[in-house]
């Protein structure tokens, strides 16, 4: 039963494109296999299915132990307000659900007062130290650029423009929001 749902999971990635990144002019990404050439002017790099597959497997876990306390928090920082407002739609409310906060203006991040988790989307300017200094300790960061190692920060590597993706992944954080009971 666990093969059947770990296959699945890899085939979902697969078909939700998450796995392909368009290539950069600069040189190839740390975390892609192999590069496909579409036309003169698209490049396609694919990702390690390994490596995505344990990248949002710690956010999944992530967001299964904020499932586990009774008061907890989960914060979405996303500069773009088109995804902002996306994200608004699909993650609505759930009973026994950790409280979605999704913060469009990351200059003006709140105390953390509660267990919670801080999902970064895209490339912001936003310093990790200031996280820390904020009381978040939980913290994913998703976009393409590659960076020193940020410790006490788990990466997502991936491109997060194509409006599959934030489906995709709008999807998995209201999975994993919604606690074992009610999926039941």
């Amino acid at each position: 039963m666990q093969k059947c749902k770990n296959t699945a999971f890899i085939r979902n990635l697969i078909q939700s494109d998450f796995v392909l990144i368009e290539s950069s002019k600069k040189k190839q990404n740390n975390n892609s296999k192999l590069t496909l050439k579409l036309n003169i002017s698209k490049k396609l790099e694919i990702l390690s299915l390994l490596d995505t597959n344990r990248d949002l497997k710690q956010l999944i876990r992530s967001l299964q132990f904020l499932n586990t306390k009774s008061k907890s928090d989960f914060y979405l920082g996303v500069e773009d307000f088109f995804k902002a407002d996306l994200f608004k739609e699909m993650l609505v409310q759930l009973d026994n659900a950790p409280r979605i906060k999704i913060i469009t203006d990351l200059s003006f991040l709140p105390k953390k007062s509660r267990t919670a988790l801080f999902l970064l989307l895209g490339t912001t300017k936003i310093n990790s130290s200031m996280l820390f200094e904020k009381g978040f300790f939980l913290i994913h960061k998703a976009n393409s650029s590659i960076e020193k190692n940020a410790f006490g920060i788990y990466k997502i590597f991936n491109s997060l423009e194509d409006l599959k993706k934030i489906i995709f992944l709008a999807c998995l954080i209201k999975m994993c929001s919604i606690s074992t009971s009610n999926r039941l």
